[in-house]
């Protein structure tokens, strides 16, 4: 592994392994509480929409950062429209709406279809609008 040598790439290489940390940490506590079709029938737990919920690492970025008040998220959803919905159920008005007129990219790819399904250990990243050049 190479050693940053500006402020910068300091800064995305913390931030990389922030999040890294985070997705581990979010798929060891998902394996844990993980059940066997057989337990679930048991217990009743584990429903069918709950299975194909995943857990999602978004990373927000400049303006959309600040409004939400941090620069990473894990939240819940089968689909993108459902992670940024988690997202910002508990958001304020300012940050939905800098989320919500936002772009996104589901693992480095522009998306502009919420209905687009993930699983666990996507990556959504919320680019809010920005000018200069």
């Amino acid at each position: 592994m190479t050693t940053p040598t500006t402020p910068s790439q300091a800064t995305h290489a913390a931030q990389d392994t922030r999040i890294a940390q985070d997705t581990q940490a979010a798929q060891d506590t998902q394996a844990a509480q993980a059940t066997t079709p057989a337990e679930a029938s048991v217990t009743g737990s584990g429903s069918a929409a709950e299975d194909r919920t995943a857990t999602i690492t978004v990373r927000l970025f400049a303006g959309a950062a600040a409004e939400y008040g941090s620069d990473t998220a894990l939240v819940r959803g089968s689909t993108v429209a459902e992670a940024i919905a988690d997202l910002t159920s508990g958001a304020s008005p300012q940050a939905a709406t800098a989320i919500e007129r936002s772009s996104l990219l589901v693992n480095a790819v522009s998306c502009t279809d919420h209905s687009r399904s993930l699983k666990d250990g996507d990556r959504i990243d919320v680019l809010p609008p920005f000018a200069g050049g």
